[in-house]
């Protein structure tokens, strides 16, 4: 999502090369047997190896890997209150994984609760010589899914929001975010990282907070040198993508110049100019 897909150039280009006036839906069966739990790992560095030996037990059947961060988790809970804290003591770890499965069939005569499965799979987990767990907790979907939905609202509400949408190699996302948290402090004072993503397939939603009444915001050019430093260290130290799930937009045109190679920029164009020469959508390729 950081310039032309080669091979479906409708994606990712705000409308720079046509407008789609049809399309045909590839229908999904919907879940009708799903399993949530909570998952606290061992430390950062036990995400990853923790997601693998979920994958490597469950295959198809799990559908959600979610992060979310201790401030972002805190900030739901401020701004709905109504929300249940599960965790104990109702103090919030600094890291808790949303793990899910699910089936698409309905329930047959016999066959193990998808609940069942989960917790004997965490058990499994729980007893390896590595240990990548420190807590777990299965509970109701709707429940589990009421904390990660409640996250966005939850921290735009705690002051001015600075969101970014990256995506990483899987294994580096909880680096960049460690790192970035340790480099916060120092670079940014007063600004808050409140992330949390889908770990499964790299992507983060990295979103920085500053209070309302912060002196930054005073600054006119507080959140472009903010903006510049994410990214820099997001693309040139970790590899990674500055635009993950909403493609380039007008916010992150001057990110595409400034990382696309001169090559690809030329070729982008060129294919613009063949196949929509006209003024159209909200980017520029070349």
């Amino acid at each position: 999502n950081t310039g032309v897909d080669w091979k479906q150039i409708f994606i990712g280009t705000s409308g720079a090369f046509g407008i789609v006036t049809e399309c045909v839906l590839n229908l999904e069966r919907l879940p009708k047997q799903t399993a949530t739990a909570f998952l606290v790992p061992a430390s950062g560095a036990h995400v990853l190896p923790l997601l693998k030996a979920m994958e490597e037990r469950l295959g198809a059947y799990l559908s959600a890997f979610e992060g979310m961060s201790r401030n972002a988790i805190a900030a739901a809970f401020a701004h709905v209150p109504a929300l249940k804290n599960p965790f104990q003591g109702g103090k919030v770890p600094d890291y808790v994984i949303l793990a899910e499965i699910s089936r698409t069939s309905s329930p047959r005569e016999g066959e193990q609760p998808l609940d069942a499965v989960l917790e004997s799979v965490l058990a499994e987990i729980w007893e390896m010589e590595e240990v990548l767990l420190a807590d777990a907790l299965v509970g109701p979907p709707h429940e589990i899914w009421a904390l990660r939905h409640a996250l966005s609202e939850g921290v735009k509400h705690l002051g001015k929001l600075i969101a970014f949408d990256l995506s990483f190699r899987r294994g580096d996302i909880m680096a960049f975010c460690d790192h970035m948290k340790t480099e916060m402090p120092e670079k940014f004072p007063g600004v808050t990282v409140c992330d949390f993503g889908h770990i499964g397939d790299g992507g983060v939603h990295f979103n920085l907070v500053v209070a309302k009444d912060s002196p930054l915001l005073a600054d006119a050019t507080f959140e472009q040198r903010l903006r510049e430093w994410v990214f820099a260290v997001a693309v040139e130290q970790y590899h990674g993508s500055f635009s993950a799930e909403h493609a380039l937009g007008r916010r992150n045109q001057a990110f595409y110049d400034l990382y696309t190679p001169e090559k690809l920029k030329n070729m982008a164009a060129g294919l613009k100019t063949l196949t929509s020469p006209g003024k159209l959508g909200s980017v520029r390729f070349g």
